[in-house]
């Protein structure tokens, strides 16, 4: 976790790229995402008509979130615990600074689930946990997944 807090205090998108799965990052991100959606769609249709509609309006707006979320500044936000609200409107708040990762990392929680994943985890401003995981692939670890605080 160390290598990833140095990159993304330093903005090193590069270094990044090789300690982050990007796409397997996107793809479980999204996943989670449509599952929450979706559950809530169903509660909230009044018709398969309507619900239809509404899942496919739902995974376009997933779909741009997430390829337009999992950058090296999204991940900065994430990291410092800035709801995904702010993170996104890069107008009203900025990247989080050195400081605000400094603390994030050394509020974080860590623990092993195997010898092969690992977990940090880090509680945003409302006190939700948000979990990082990563795999071990050969000598170096890879973030590969972000486990969101949803409700599916």
């Amino acid at each position: 976790m160390g290598r990833i807090h140095t990159a993304l205090t330093h903005g090193d998108t590069n270094a990044l790229a090789t300690l982050v799965d990007f796409s397997v990052l996107k793809e479980s991100l999204r996943e989670q995402v449509t599952l929450s959606v979706t559950n809530k769609v169903a509660q909230d249709a009044k018709d398969e008509t309507s619900r239809k509609i509404g899942l496919a309006i739902a995974q376009g707006v997933i779909n741009h979130l997430v390829n337009t979320y999992v950058t090296p500044s999204g991940l900065s936000s994430l990291v410092a615990g800035q709801p995904t609200e702010e993170a996104k409107d890069k107008s009203k708040t900025p990247p989080p600074d050195a400081e605000q990762l400094r603390h994030a990392f050394e509020s974080a929680f860590f623990s092993y689930e195997s010898a092969s994943r690992f977990i940090f985890s880090v509680a945003g401003k409302s006190g939700e946990v948000t979990r990082f995981v990563l795999m071990r692939s050969g000598l170096d670890w890879k973030l590969n997944q972000i486990l969101l605080p949803i409700n599916p």
